[in-house]
């Protein structure tokens, strides 16, 4: 144990370098520049929107237009004149256009909206008010009064309710330990692979020799493994951070509350089991290869193990306890993702499903681990040629 200690150490050394703690913070600061992006973007867009807008109204619904962009940038002004003096006076003018609204817009349904820029600006709160404003006078040709009108346009709020739920869960809850959860999934899936990139690199650097002329091949994989858990969880750790702090001073939310309950024990621990039963299998493939980029089909199919549970997110959704649910509980491929959106998604969870689940991860990941072992062993020195399953196997039997 003492090996595997002195290898994790110096695994950890290897990894968490400068590069690594640049991208470790930078990683936060691009995912928020990709959701804050946008409307910053679209705050300079709006500075270079028209402003002035001339209505060519043949159908009488002017001012109830006005009033609806009314508090807006965009000030309107009904043109009675020759339409072909408008086009040159917003053709002119790239802050200018103009729109025709005519019976032939009710036939054909279509508005269009001529500018006098160059591109095509954002006129997305345009768009909205015309669409309300002729449905309104639409409804209206009907014989329908204006009340009737504005609640058709409303329309209405569908949503679902289960009763089983208790009464003081907070809606927030689900949504900050969903997020939680894929999070931390999607580090255990990444520090896998990092681990297997690990693998690959000192075996095409020639370092395996070396290291495994100081300590043995299960000693150098148990150390390697314990390691890259380090990194991960100091990634984790700053991604929920930084998450947390953006949703606190952004939307005013205190997410921390709804991550420190009981049920957060569970979640982490079947991340963990999880994390040791795919930096086991990734470890094994990692010995098997030469280079990810000459990565055989079969290969390529075990890559894709830890995204199976995406196919039991919706019955999970539907039915945390159901039995598409449970069966996922019980797939050892799958238990680690099911049973966390489990936890997530069910006010209850069955006790026996979680301590079967968590009975049956645990011995995969020893079994697996025994398993990547062997291969390891044999596989960390093979160089010029990938490993076949034939070969593989022989492995396990010697």
């Amino acid at each position: 144990m003492r090996n595997s200690l002195t290898v994790a150490c110096w695994e950890i050394k290897q990894l968490i370098n400068k590069s690594y703690l640049f991208s470790l913070l930078l990683t936060p600061a691009l995912i928020l520049l990709f959701m804050l992006g946008p409307e910053l973007l679209g705050r300079l867009t709006a500075e270079q929107a028209i402003r002035h807008l001339y209505v060519v109204d043949e159908l009488g619904v002017y001012q109830d237009l006005e009033r609806e962009l009314q508090g807006s940038n965009l000030t309107l002004q009904l043109y009675t004149g020759e339409r072909a003096n408008l086009e040159n006076k917003v053709r002119e003018n790239k802050e200018a256009a103009y729109v025709v609204l005519s019976p032939l817009s009710l036939t054909t349904r279509q508005v269009v909206v001529n500018t006098g820029a160059e591109g095509i600006p954002d006129l997305s709160a345009l768009k909205a008010a015309l669409r309300r404003v002729l449905q309104r006078h639409e409804l209206q040709g009907y014989g329908l009064p204006p009340e009737a009108a504005a609640n058709l346009e409303k329309g209405y709020s569908i949503q679902a309710v289960s009763l089983v739920d208790a009464a003081d869960v907070s809606p927030m809850r689900r949504t900050v330990q969903g997020v939680f959860a894929g999070l931390m999934y999607f580090v255990v899936t990444t520090t896998g692979m990092l681990i297997m990139q690990s693998a690959i690199t000192e075996k095409r650097d020639r370092l395996a020799e070396v290291l495994l002329s100081s300590v043995s091949a299960g000693t150098l994989m148990r150390g390697k493994i314990l390691g890259c858990l380090i990194p991960g969880a100091l990634q984790g750790l700053v991604w929920t951070g930084s998450a947390a702090l953006f949703a606190y001073f952004y939307f005013d939310q205190p997410v921390w509350q709804y991550l420190l309950e009981p049920r957060l024990a569970l979640l982490l621990f079947f991340l963990l089991a999880g994390y040791l039963f795919f930096a086991a299998v990734f470890i094994s493939l990692g010995a098997t290869m030469d280079d990810p980029m000459q990565a055989s089909n079969l290969q390529g199919l075990v890559i894709m193990i830890p995204y199976l549970p995406i196919l039991f997110i919706g019955p999970v959704i539907a039915d945390p306890n159901g039995l598409l649910a449970r069966v996922g509980s019980y797939f050892p491929l799958t238990t680690s993702g099911v049973m966390s959106a489990r936890l997530v998604f069910a006010e209850q969870v069955i006790i026996m499903d979680i301590v079967l689940a968590a009975a049956l991860l645990l011995a995969t990941s020893a079994i697996t681990i025994w398993i990547a072992g062997k291969i390891f062993q044999v596989g960390f020195l093979l160089y010029g040629k990938e490993a076949t399953p034939r070969e593989i196997i022989r492995w396990l039997r010697s």
